[in-house]
Order: C-alpha cells, then structure tokens, then sequence
C-alpha cells in the first residue's frame, strides 16, 4: 500500500543544526554510538559500571542491530546516524552502509573521520527520494524513529526500500497514551497492520538497558549538580557581580537538569516505556 509523501510547499532556510545534548552526550561518553549501549547483564549496579563498559554497551548493541539484517548485499540506511558508529561498524563487516544526519557537528566529524562512508545531511523527511527511490534493502531506525512522524515516515520507508526490502526498528516506546513523548506502542502495531507490513521478529532489550540509565542518572545527580552548586556557590563568592548577571541562566539550567532526571530514572522508565527491536516487512511487495 502506497501513500502519497507529503512535501512542504514553503522550502525553508538552510541553518546549521546542531543537537546540543547528543553533543555532550557524545563528549562525555566514549565510543561513536549515542544510542543506549546494550547490556547483557542486566543486574549490573551503576556503581559498577566503567566508561569502557559503556563503549563496549554500544559496539554490542550495534552488532545486535547488525545481527537482525537479512539482505547482506544491499545498500543500508542508517536513519540519524550519530557520529557513525553503527555505518562504522557496518562497513568492517562488508555491509554498503549510508549514514543520515540534519546534524551539522555529526555530519561533518563523519566526513572528517570515516570520509569511506557516505553520508547524506538531511532530515529523513527531506531526503531525496527520488534518487534513493527503491534504492535501499535495509533500512535502519536505530532510536531515531521517536523523533520522526509516522505519517511521515512509512510512506517514505515503502518508496526508499527495494521490492522485498526491511524495516528495523529500534526503539523505545510509552505504553502510556496518557502522555506524549514518543510514540504509542499500541498506535505503532496498529499503524503496521492497517499498511499491511508485518513483524517478522520482534526483541524487548527495556532490561538491558536499564543499567546505563541508572548509571546516568547516578552520574547527573552525583556529579552534575554538585558541580553546578560549587559553580554557584563559588561565584557568588567571589564574583558577585558575574553572579548577579548570570543567576538566573544557571538556575534555569539546574531546573532543566533536574527535570530531564525522570526521564532517565529506570524505574520510571520501565513503567512508562519499553524498549523493542523490531524486523519489519512489507509483505504486498
């Protein structure tokens, strides 16, 4: 079932886009995969876990990903690729992979440090489709898809892939309808079924998860905000006047912090949401 894609009939601005959390994120951790790594032990405490686990967490969940590709032969688009690590990957194992990034700062350290890869900077809703139309045999959602539209996005995965080509998805979605930060589990399956696609394999990996998001969490409230009160503090004492001016910025940044805290608190989190690998196929192709 074909739908029409939607373009915007205004053509916008170029800008140059950067995601400033994905780059702290990738600053501050090591390895070139801003997903969450894999963990295989899920009871690991946070106390635990080292900076080379972390590296480790995302080479294991790419290679998770990786394991789900059926078509070895065709071209694979890895949707909002980060700074690589996935194409990166790919590529050692004899994959044709193609990153896609609108990030400016991903995109160039892409170029930069993996020139072998080819790289498209666009968001997935304004790729060329033309040119890429049936082009690709897997393509790649890997924590990308929460930040796409789903009217968006199925009518563009069915023209992008080939005859027979797949879908992976991976994910986290609320269970909740209550609440809108990413997209509805229920709403997804049934999206899936009224395109007529199937789910040829579906993995809940919420568990091996988890840990990264207690040692994040235990490292924000640790090390974070500490840090940001010996700043206050520290200025207030001595820099007054600096204080006075930048007072409010620094609280508003406290407060920002302290409410991106539940979103990463893994009890919340596997209350609210569950994290699913999905191969999908459109199965009137």
């Amino acid at each position: 079932m074909l739908m029409k894609i939607k373009r915007n009939k205004k053509k916008k601005k170029d800008h140059v886009y950067v995601d400033p959390y994905l780059k702290a994120y990738s600053n501050i951790f090591p390895g070139e995969s801003l997903h969450f790594p894999f963990f295989s032990n899920p009871d690991i405490i946070p106390e635990d876990i080292s900076l080379l686990d972390i590296k480790d967490g995302g080479i294991a969940y790419a290679n998770l990903v990786i394991d789900k590709i059926i078509d070895k032969k065709a071209p694979v688009l890895d949707v909002g690729c980060g700074l690589g690590g996935l194409c990166k990957l790919l590529a050692s194992k004899g994959y044709k992979p193609v990153g896609l990034t609108p990030d400016h700062f991903q995109y160039t350290y892409i170029k930069e440090k993996h020139p072998e890869i080819e790289i498209i900077k666009s968001k997935f809703e304004d790729i060329d489709y033309n040119h890429y139309n049936h082009y690709f045999g897997t393509v790649i959602n890997a924590e990308s898809l929460q930040y796409l539209k789903l009217d968006d996005v199925f009518p563009i995965i069915d023209t992008i892939l080939m005859p027979g080509g797949y879908w992976i998805v991976s994910d986290y979605f609320r269970k909740k309808e209550s609440f809108k930060q990413q997209h509805y589990w229920d709403e997804f399956i049934n999206r899936i079924g009224d395109m007529k696609w199937e789910i040829l394999s579906q993995q809940d990996i919420t568990k091996n998860v988890l840990p990264f998001l207690a040692f994040s969490h235990m490292f924000s409230k640790r090390l974070f905000l500490p840090l940001i009160d010996f700043f206050v503090d520290n200025l207030q004492e001595k820099r007054p006047g600096v204080y006075y001016l930048v007072e409010d910025s620094v609280h508003l940044l406290k407060s920002d912090i302290i409410n991106r805290l539940k979103y990463i608190d893994p009890e919340i989190f596997s209350q609210e949401r569950k994290y699913m690998l999905l191969v999908i196929k459109n199965v009137e192709r």
